[in-house]
């Protein structure tokens, strides 16, 4: 009885290894195939991080002197981009205005 049970473990241990190693192969298959894979939970991750900022393109044609005046508000402030010194602009303005508080 014992020889059998201690057979079987080893059948059901090599099994598990044998699926494990099936799934693995099966994944690196899948991802070396398709450099633009992704899982489902980076999807999932990814389209959390989306729905809290809603991003819009728009072309701004201004003079460039422009643009060197607000890279030096960029530098002055330490914002990383144009993007956040502009956005600190306008915010500045609204709330100058009376727009925003």
């Amino acid at each position: 009885m014992t020889g059998e049970l201690i057979g079987d473990c080893k059948y059901i241990q090599s099994k598990k290894v044998n699926i494990y190693y099936f799934i693995l192969v099966r994944l690196s298959i899948i991802m070396s195939l398709d450099p633009n894979f992704v899982t489902k939970q980076e999807r999932e991750r990814r389209l959390q991080a989306a729905q809290k900022e809603t991003k819009v393109a728009k072309t701004i044609s201004i003079p460039i002197s422009y643009w060197a005046l607000l890279d030096q508000v960029r530098n002055k402030l330490g914002k990383k981009n144009a993007n956040e010194s502009i956005m600190y602009c306008i915010k500045e303005i609204a709330i100058g205005e009376g727009i925003e508080s």
